[in-house]
């Protein structure tokens, strides 16, 4: 088996490493590189860059996960993939703590360094955990959502799909974060948040709505 990342970028190198990490302990891949369609180099990091029909072709299995920070990308690179026949799994870093009662949705879903997912958690497929994240007990996290590191989660949080956390925001437990909601870096949230809202500050507060999904133009 060998283990594709898709999108040779800097997520792209932090997932390799992770990548790295598990196969010294498992020996489960045969070769890790990454897939790309935009880059013209075709050597990226420590490994090779090959266009995603090419690895259609190859005779070994391929699995994947998505290097992509932004909910809407993750969820349509997910999709291509699948369309390829290329399947997603989870890819975790020896260093998390995850609970014996936490739930893994489905495929996709990548923890970076020392994050921590507590009792009776549920993720999401495709969702990204970045290092150093808290997911408390109870918290619901829809498909697709992105942690940036440091991020803070209360107990029994109701979070939808495509959701984003910037770096080190704080949420209060009992709380419902609605789909597609952009939480803006440190931003400490106190109350619920409505889909598509972009919340900054502390406490937070509805900077605006968002309407295309995008993160990093807001």
């Amino acid at each position: 088996m060998q283990l594709a990342i898709y999108g040779a970028g800097s997520l792209g190198k932090k997932l390799y490493d992770v990548a790295l990490r598990v196969n010294e302990r498992e020996r489960r891949w045969t070769d890790i590189f990454f897939i790309d369609d935009i880059r013209q180099e075709r050597q990226f990091y420590l490994s090779r860059v090959h266009r995603l029909t090419e690895v259609q072709q190859m005779d070994e299995p391929v699995e994947a996960v998505v290097a992509n920070g932004t909910p809407k990308n993750r969820k349509k690179m997910a999709a291509i993939l699948r369309e390829a026949g290329i399947s997603l799994i989870n890819l975790i870093d020896p260093s998390v703590i995850i609970a014996p009662s936490a739930v893994f949705t489905g495929g996709g879903i990548s923890i970076l360094s020392y994050a921590t997912v507590s009792s009776d958690a549920v993720v999401g497929e495709n969702t990204l955990i970045q290092p150093y994240v808290h997911i408390s007990h109870d918290v619901h996290v829809g498909a697709n959502s992105v942690f940036s590191a440091n991020v803070a989660l209360g107990g029994k949080l109701q979070i939808g799909e495509e959701c984003y956390f910037g770096l080190g925001a704080t949420v209060r437990e009992n709380l419902t974060i609605g789909a597609r909601a952009i939480i803006g870096m440190g931003a400490v949230v106190l109350h619920d948040v409505d889909c598509d809202s972009v919340m900054v500050g502390n406490p937070a507060h509805v900077l605006r709505k968002s309407a295309t999904g995008e993160v990093f133009h807001t």
